[in-house]
C-alpha cells in the first residue's frame, strides 16, 4: 500500500510541475515579468562563477602545501580532486542560494504570480496571516545557511578518492531538492502563517510528492538559462504543492496542526526551530 501511495505521489508531483509550465499559456505577460528578477540574480551568479571557477586549482594548491614534495602524479591527482570538489561546492551554493535570493529580490513579482494562481483555484486565503519581517528574514538566513552547509559537506565528500565527486553530486541533489521544495512553498505558506520549520514538517509527510515536484526544477537550475525560464513556473508549482499537502479542507496552520504525523503540533514548534529537533 505504501509503495502504491508513493508511486501515486511521484506521478502527481510531475502533474503539479506540468501545471506550473502550463501557466505560461494562461498568463504569459505575468510569467514573463517573473523572469526579470531571476535574470538579474542569475547574471550575478554567472559572473561570480566565471571569476571563481578558473581559480579553483589555485585554491587547491593553497590548501595543499604539504603535497609540494609529493610525486607529480599524486600531487596533481590530489589537487585536481580538491579543485573539482571546490568547483562543485561553489556551484551547489550558487544553485541553492539562487532561489532564495531570487524570491526575495523579486518578491512583488512572484507574489502576483502566486496570487493569480490561488485566485484561479479559488483558494486565496480570506485573511492573510503573513509572517513578520523578522521571521521572513530569519527563514531566508536559515536557507542560505543551509545552502552553505550543503556546499561545505559536498566539498568534504568530494575529497573521498574515486567515488567522492559523484557521491557529492548525489548528496547535493538530494539536499538541494528538499531545499527547493521548502523555498518554493513560501509564497502560499506564509499567508497561512506557516513558517519554514512548519513547511518542512508538512512536506516531510509527502516526500515523494515534494521530490517529484522539486527535483526536475533542481536539474533545470543546473543550466543558468533554463533556471531563469523555469523560475516563474516553479512558483506556480510550489503553490500547487503546498495546497495539495495541506488539503482543501485544511488551508491554515491551525487546522493542519491536528492532522500531522506522530501527533506533532505545528503551533508547538517555534517558528525558527528545526522540526527534526522537536
Amino acid at each position: 500500500m505504501m509503495a502504491v501511495l508513493r508511486l501515486t505521489d511521484f506521478r502527481f508531483g510531475f502533474e503539479l510541475l506540468r501545471r506550473g509550465i502550463v501557466a505560461w499559456r494562461r498568463r504569459p505577460r505575468l510569467m514573463l515579468i517573473g523572469l526579470v528578477p531571476a535574470l538579474l540574480v542569475a547574471t550575478a551568479f554567472v559572473v561570480l562563477l566565471a571569476w571563481a571557477l578558473p581559480r579553483t586549482y589555485d585554491f587547491a594548491q593553497w590548501v595543499t602545501p604539504f603535497a609540494n614534495d609529493w610525486a607529480l602524479m599524486w600531487r596533481d591527482a590530489l589537487r585536481l580532486t580538491v579543485g573539482f570538489s571546490a568547483a562543485l561546492a561553489l556551484a551547489v551554493f550558487c544553485l541553492l542560494s539562487f532561489v532564495a535570493l531570487t524570491l526575495n529580490v523579486g518578491g512583488p513579482f512572484y507574489q502576483h504570480i502566486w496570487r493569480a494562481t490561488e485566485q484561479e483555484l479559488g483558494t486565496l486565503p480570506d485573511s492573510e496571516r503573513a509572517l513578520s519581517t523578522a521571521d521572513s528574514l530569519r527563514d531566508t538566513f536559515r536557507l542560505l545557511l543551509s545552502s552553505l552547509q550543503t556546499s561545505v559537506l559536498a566539498l568534504l565528500i568530494g575529497l573521498i578518492p574515486l567515488v567522492g565527486v559523484p557521491a557529492a553530486g548525489v548528496f547535493s541533489a538530494v539536499r538541494g531538492t528538499k531545499a527547493l521544495a521548502l523555498e518554493l512553498t513560501a509564497f502560499a505558506g506564509e499567508p497561512r502563517g506557516l513558517s519554514l520549520a512548519q513547511r518542512r514538517l508538512l512536506l516531510a509527510q509527502r516526500p515523494t510528492l515534494a521530490g517529484a515536484c522539486a527535483f526536475p526544477v533542481y536539474l533545470a537550475f543546473l543550466v543558468p538559462v533554463l533556471g531563469v525560464l523555469v523560475m516563474p513556473s516553479a512558483v506556480v508549482t510550489g503553490t500547487h504543492l503546498i495546497l495539495e499537502v495541506l488539503g482543501e479542507t485544511q488551508p491554515t496552520a491551525d487546522e493542519t496542526s491536528e492532522t500531522l504525523l506522530d501527533g506533532k503540533d505545528l503551533e508547538s514548534i517555534p517558528k525558527g526551530e528545526n522540526p527534526d529537533d522537536a
